[in-house]
């Protein structure tokens, strides 16, 4: 998503707090200006709020999934959930070894983006990250 490989009418979001917190604001590395938010934010803080993005026509391999907190802000999520789908209707939690995998970021990745290398790797045209609540 940061090379901008994926359109903006390719991500998507459940929610988003106002248009200067978008959906397409939830790049890797995006920076805040013109009003804009550093971040996408979603209008809910429960964990059904999802980022999502529609990788096109076929199957696309993601091995690593990168974490970043809001530019210019002091926030970041600490654990979040992946889904994936081949045909944007019916999701499946990503599992590590037969359990649904929850990924735990530790420290404040505002400066140094973190990462989790995915192993299975997946193979999708859709995946959605699921954030949990922040306090």
């Amino acid at each position: 998503m940061e090379s901008r490989a994926l359109s903006d009418a390719q991500i998507s979001a459940s929610s988003e707090w106002d248009p200067n917190h978008a959906a397409i604001q939830g790049r890797l590395n995006f920076q805040a200006g013109d009003g804009k938010s550093g971040a996408w934010s979603a209008k809910q803080n429960d964990q059904n709020q999802w980022l999502q993005a529609d990788l096109g026509c076929s199957k696309k391999k993601i091995t690593h999934l990168a974490m970043q907190g809001r530019n210019a802000y002091n926030q970041w999520v600490t654990n979040y959930k992946v889904e994936y789908s081949n045909n944007g209707a019916s999701f499946h939690c990503y599992q590590e070894h037969g359990i649904d995998k929850v990924c735990e970021l530790t420290y404040n990745c505002l400066v140094h983006p973190t990462g989790n290398l995915l192993r299975p790797i997946l193979r999708c045209i859709f995946f959605r990250i699921f954030f949990f609540p922040h306090p």
